[in-house]
């Protein structure tokens, strides 16, 4: 399993299948020295307070290339999570409204599902990997046309999770925030290529911010 070797000595829990969610900044111009990934952690903070999202639902950890979130076993996980990409949108559409177009906030948020264990007060295992991973990939395919544009807050799920989640009614009803919902046709099939090279399925769920005319 991926990101578990090195593991002899240490105490390792038991595997409990997860629902992992990686968050980061990306795109836009490069801020100051490491600004965005500081103003991405910040909103993450934010949205899970605005939600009331507590140890009881998630376990928080910080990455070197931004935040994992592990879902507590028996949560409401198209809710929840469709609560924290809806507060995420709102709160980048915002933002940008008095940002110059290069200096965008633009969130990025990806999520697998899989076995994840404890060890040394860390969560480990090959879902917590695939999503830092997918949440760092670029996109094989480009879109084109309306998608084409750069999105305020995208959000990357790998095909397992999409059966489970983009289909699901409470995650329409949170994700679209305060602008309307979204549902299943909302998200589009893309490929994405991992920074170790291989090429993944993935469905993409855009909110692309528009300007007046």
């Amino acid at each position: 399993m991926t990101g578990l070797t090195g593991l002899t000595g240490l105490r390792v829990g038991p595997a409990i299948r997860r629902l992992a969610v990686a968050v980061r900044a990306c795109g836009g111009r490069p801020e100051p020295a490491g600004e965005s990934t500081g103003l991405a952690l910040a909103l993450v903070e934010a949205a899970l307070r605005a939600g009331e999202l507590t140890s009881l639902h998630l376990t928080r950890q910080v990455e070197v290339d931004g935040t994992v979130l592990l879902f507590a076993v028996g949560v409401d996980e198209p809710g929840l999570i469709g609560r924290l990409v809806g507060f995420l949108r709102t709160a980048t559409r915002r933002l940008n409204a008095r940002r110059p177009a290069d200096r965008a906030v633009r969130i990025r948020v990806a999520g697998d599902e899989g076995l994840a264990m404890l060890v040394a007060g860390r969560f480990v295992g090959e879902v917590v990997e695939t999503a830092r991973l997918l949440c760092a990939g670029t996109l094989d395919r480009p879109a084109t046309g309306e998608r084409a544009a750069a999105p305020d807050v995208e959000v990357l799920l790998t095909p397992r999770v999409r059966r489970d989640l983009g289909d699901h009614d409470r995650w329409r009803a949170r994700a679209g925030g305060e602008h309307g919902q979204y549902g299943e046709d909302s998200f589009a099939p893309v490929r994405v290529r991992l920074a170790d090279g291989r090429i993944v399925d993935a469905w993409s769920w855009r909110a692309v911010r528009t300007r007046p005319r």
